[in-house]
């Protein structure tokens, strides 16, 4: 590629002078635009990486000072009229989904003949070097991992947006604030939009033409057949079967071995690799896989609920952690306290400890010590609620998986739980059913929480709930949750990394008002 001293601008072809200014123009590697400045905003730090249509590289924002990435696309690809608007697309699709677990992109721009694209810089690993590291994963990683894949792809997928490349390289992790593991979704480079413009003869991923990684394609990817966001299921599932077995369903063959058996050969049952799979879970893993996408969950939430409840009779799933599986043989006896809670003797089993070896806390709301079964109260910090009525908490969230690991904890602590996934469903439901206590995500799509909070606490139509109870949920520095607290209202928050301890002691309150 050249490159002009002058205007800084990048320009691909025989040319020897700048189009802009004239000025001699010099070769350039791409690799050497590490130290320096791109559109004069970012200064190129390190490269990250590089592939055949360009690179990443680790940058800095020259004014305000923060880490980006950087992925350049190299003049030469950038001259091709398909690749522009494939870059343009993926810059337009990573922007629109606004999601915790998606890469988030900043920025995007031309210089020259030079397209790059700046995202949120991730400072951890991807899931392949943590599978190569540790090959095969516990029930309960693998389930807090996935539920976080879901969520992204749920709101991907509510944009007619299909990802078509997931596969553990395109899967990182991020450690939070907290500590905690952050589960991001990245490199919709390949992502299918569908658009009115799929049909014409100008549509960049059309029937015909074979994209994705082999691995991980599903039957009709290998087809080369028109997909929708099912086939992002299948590749999903694909995903969980690695994580459990330590490898993938047609691991062992070549690139076209792998594709021939995507279309016509049954998966391995899981549990011939790993007999400590639970059969309820091994169900729900060859049904993601199923040959027709009709024949699959109907939605990546639906997948991971459905793989959440089966693996909850078998391992506590509020821990983040590695714990011993327990079969339904071996659950705890159930007694009854004299505060007519249910409390659940300990397991006999070693205590596991919240952070034990290189493993980190990936579950939105994390619960005490393994020694408590999953669906139990604490002993240790009871909650007592003198009316004899269980109160009833509405949790208005978008993403199942969270859902489902949320709607435990406010159950053990002693409400009836409703779930509303559309706040504008909510703004409907919440008059007539007049819940006690409602915990409202801060990111919904439609209406956030809150504004939600505000139109219940001024609106005249919503004056019959104007005092009810609300908490604001968020992974958001706690200081920002704080803050928009004070601004809608509410009556405080729940943090997405909180412990059981902590949600509980956050909840108890609410339960005798």
């Amino acid at each position: 590629m050249k490159y002009c001293g002058q205007c800084r601008s990048f320009f691909a072809g025989e040319i020897k002078n700048c189009p802009r200014d004239s000025a001699a123009l010099e070769e350039m590697d791409i690799k050497s635009l590490v130290g320096k400045e791109l559109d004069g905003k970012y200064t190129i730090e390190k490269l990250l990486g590089v592939g055949g249509m360009g690179a990443v590289f680790k940058a800095r924002h020259a004014f305000i000072g923060n880490e980006v990435a950087i992925k350049v696309i190299h003049p030469e690809m950038a001259m091709d009229k398909s690749v522009t608007e494939r870059f343009l697309r993926e810059a337009r699709a990573a922007a629109t989904i606004d999601h915790v677990n998606a890469i988030r992109v900043s920025d995007f721009g031309k210089i020259g003949d030079m397209l790059y694209l700046v995202m949120e810089f991730i400072a951890g690993e991807s899931m392949k070097d943590y599978l190569e590291r540790k090959p095969r994963l516990d029930l309960n990683e693998t389930v807090h991992i996935m539920n976080q894949v879901a969520a992204a792809l749920d709101v991907a997928h509510n944009f007619q947006i299909v990802h078509r490349d997931l596969k553990p390289d395109n899967i990182m992790f991020k450690t939070g604030l907290k500590g905690e593991r952050v589960v991001k979704v990245v490199d919709f480079g390949i992502a299918k939009v569908k658009s009115a413009s799929d049909n014409t003869k100008e549509a960049l991923t059309s029937v015909g033409t074979i994209i994705g990684t082999a691995k991980y394609m599903s039957p009709e990817q290998c087809q080369a057949s028109p997909i929708d966001h099912r086939s992002d299921i299948y590749s999903l599932g694909v995903m969980v079967y690695e994580a459990l077995t330590g490898q993938c369903p047609y691991g062992d063959a070549n690139g076209m071995q792998v594709i021939v058996k995507h279309i016509i050969e049954p998966p391995p049952k899981p549990r011939s690799l790993n007999p400590d799979i639970p059969e309820a879970v091994e169900k729900v893993i060859l049904k993601a896989l199923s040959k027709q996408p009709t024949a699959r969950y109907s939605s990546a939430g639906e997948f991971t609920t459905e793989l959440t409840t089966a693996a909850g009779a078998y391992c506590d799933l509020t821990q983040g952690t590695q714990t011993s599986l327990l079969t339904p043989a071996s659950m705890p006896a159930v007694s009854q306290a004299a505060n007519n809670q249910t409390i659940a003797s300990p397991i006999q089993a070693p205590s596991v400890g919240a952070n034990q070896g290189n493993q980190t806390i990936v579950s939105p709301i994390q619960a005490p010590s393994v020694r408590q079964a999953i669906h139990t109260m604490i002993a240790s910090a009871p909650v007592i609620n003198t009316s004899g009525k269980r109160p009833k908490a509405m949790i208005v969230l978008e993403g199942k998986g969270i859902i489902a690991l949320l709607k435990i904890q406010v159950q053990q602590a002693g409400f009836d739980v409703l779930v509303q996934m559309s706040s504008m469903e909510a703004v409907a439901t919440i008059p007539t059913e007049k819940p006690d206590l409602i915990i409202l995500g801060v990111e919904l799509s439609q209406l956030s929480g809150p504004e939600l909070c505000m139109m219940m606490r001024t609106k005249a139509e919503m004056s019959q709930v104007a005092q009810t109870s609300v908490l604001l949920y968020s992974g958001m520095a706690e200081e920002e949750l704080n803050q928009k607290v004070k601004e809608c209202r509410a009556n405080g928050y729940i943090h997405k990394t909180w412990n059981g301890q902590r949600l509980i002691d956050a909840l108890s309150p609410y339960l005798n008002r």
